[in-house]
């Protein structure tokens, strides 16, 4: 089993390099509505289902980050022997980078004019710090870009030589992030709003 599944924050870059190197963007949308705009119910576990199994024969699966998602891969892996399941990892833009990424998301949601890029971008203004925060609870590696400008092959290519050929030699010089950072890097660094009464995903 040499697969990999990356939960990735909305605007990383998933489906700009889908096909690229066996990398599969499953797209949540295509399975959380039917045709018409209506919910599917119990989504999430098809959804994830189907991860682990493309995993299962050697793709790096782009998953959204939706903490359902989330919650779900962790159950399936707790429940699960470890050789069936791959590694899960998170990619996300580090704590202090609220302003840039907003900024990033505006230019998407400008260009598709889209109703889940709308929503990706709505989440990120109101709930940036709880989905921050959130996104360190179920206890998988968290990756995060060194500035705002980046290939995500390349760190998709350092990744899957740290979790799945378990390479400890690999000097990666991407970074993990463990709630607020101190960052001299080329993005802004915003004052955090510490209100993180609200609980929702992006």
């Amino acid at each position: 089993m040499k697969g990999l599944i990356i939960c990735g924050y909305p605007g990383i870059g998933k489906s700009s390099i889908a096909g690229w190197n066996n990398c599969i963007d499953l797209e949540s949308s295509y399975f959380s509505r039917d045709e018409k705009g209506f919910a599917l119910g119990d989504w999430v576990t098809r959804y994830c289902k189907l991860a682990f199994d493309l995993a299962r024969q050697e793709f790096t699966v782009l998953l959204s980050c939706h903490e359902i998602v989330r919650n779900k891969l962790k159950e399936m892996k707790d429940t699960k022997s470890n050789y069936f399941c791959p590694p899960v990892v998170i990619f996300c833009p580090r704590a202090d980078m609220k302003e840039a990424w907003g900024i990033r998301l505006m230019k998407r949601y400008n260009e598709t004019n889209l109703d889940k890029d709308f929503c990706a971008l709505e989440g990120a203004i109101r709930y940036w710090n709880s989905n921050m925060e959130h996104m360190t609870k179920q206890n998988f590696p968290i990756y995060c870009p060194m500035s705002i400008d980046y290939d995500l092959r390349d760190y998709i290519l350092q990744i899957r030589k740290k979790e799945v050929c378990d390479d400890e030699q690999t000097n990666s010089s991407l970074e993990q992030m463990a709630g607020v950072e101190e960052s001299s890097l080329d993005v802004p660094v915003v004052e955090e709003n510490t209100d993180t009464s609200r609980n929702r995903s992006e």
